[in-house]
């Protein structure tokens, strides 16, 4: 028994070292002992949990846009300002066919607000507009109406495949018109004319 006072620190530091030197040893070899259950435990735990496929999807692959090159009988631009009956792409509205109601699609946080934009092709000049269909994976045929103007509305169904992380568009009819069939080496562009 160590008899010490506060005063004492010689015999204060001696206890502290004995108790250290005594409590070490055992403290050790008595984890080693706990250890080793814990990690052989631990290994069978990692070797049975192994196993099965693994299902999570990382990553979404979709392909749901198509192109159009708008033109008059003339064979002019419709889509370019400087034309004089140019449709003005804030005039074009865009509505998604889900469960038989139809939705105006307008988000303004993305960059395309009504999921399309109009760009001029660097190769030949004209402009173009890109669409993305509505791929509801709810409808067997999605259906997208695209409203040129407040009379000049057309409608767009498709047809997709859809896998495990993939969305592809394989077929779309554009006013009951097939005009993308990826089966016959398509292309995700066409044109239409308008009277005008």
């Amino acid at each position: 028994m160590f008899y010490f006072t506060l005063h004492d620190n010689t015999n204060l530091l001696y206890l502290f070292y004995s108790l250290y030197k005594k409590y070490l040893y055992l403290s050790e070899y008595t984890l080693f002992t706990a250890m080793k259950k814990y990690i052989v435990l631990l290994g069978l735990f990692c070797l049975f949990s192994c196993g099965g496929e693994d299902n999570d999807i990382c990553c979404m692959n979709i392909t749901d846009t198509f192109t159009v090159i708008l033109k008059n009988k003339q064979g002019e631009d419709l889509l370019n300002p400087s034309h004089i009956d140019c449709i003005v792409p804030d005039s074009i509205k865009l509505f998604y066919v889900i469960n038989n109601v139809e939705y105006e699609i307008y988000n303004p946080q993305r960059d395309s607000p009504r999921n399309f934009f109009v760009y001029q092709n660097t190769m030949d000049g004209l402009y173009r507009i890109q669409f993305y269909a509505n791929h509801a994976p709810e409808e067997p045929y999605p259906i997208t109406y695209i409203q040129w103007t407040a009379h000049d509305r057309d409608t767009v169904k498709c047809l997709f495949e859809v896998g495990q992380n993939h969305i592809n568009l394989n077929k779309l009819w554009y006013n009951n018109s097939l005009r993308i069939d990826i089966e016959q080496g398509s292309n995700m562009e066409f044109e239409v004319i308008k009277d005008q």
